[in-house]
């Protein structure tokens, strides 16, 4: 049997052992919980463009070409009916923000008379709504591309 001095000693080097294995744990479990909050933000806002795209699409469809004398007197219109209905769209968003995301808003017409709608919040890589947190072994969080864009197509009959 061992003596009561020597069963102390084994269980001593334990004490800082925990503390060792949980912090590259901790730094794990953070980044998958600060990632899912940053990436969830950037497809909220993703959705949001896209969802205006496509109800400022709609919005257009409301323009009757026949009421203006020119194509270009129609597009006109039409452009700023778009415009008008993604500043409803984006009430919800900040002043800053929705003015960065306004003056990206681009509506072009083909050669078949295809009406794209494109809107894109510039500049969001170089700024994002949460700040990009680097972390040992993971990088980046969150890695996003510089320009998020929703687009919606309308076609003709």
């Amino acid at each position: 049997m061992k003596p009561a001095r020597l069963r102390r000693r084994a269980r001593q080097p334990q004490l800082g052992g925990v503390a060792i294995e949980f912090a590259p744990l901790f730094i794990l479990f953070f980044g998958i919980f600060y990632a899912t909050f940053s990436y969830g933000l950037a497809m909220l806002i993703q959705q949001a463009l896209t969802y205006t795209a496509a109800e400022g699409a709609r919005a257009a469809v409301k323009v009757e070409p026949a009421a203006y004398t020119s194509v270009a007197s129609y597009q006109t219109a039409a452009r700023n009916v778009v415009r008008s209905q993604a500043e409803k769209d984006l009430a919800w968003m900040s002043d800053d923000i929705r003015a960065k995301v306004t003056s990206g808003i681009t509506v072009t017409w083909s050669a078949s008379g295809t009406m794209e709608v494109r809107v894109s919040y510039t500049g969001y890589g170089q700024s994002p709504l949460m700040p990009v947190l680097t972390l040992p072994l993971i990088g980046a969080i969150p890695n996003l591309p510089d320009d998020l864009v929703g687009t919606a197509t309308l076609r003709p009959n």
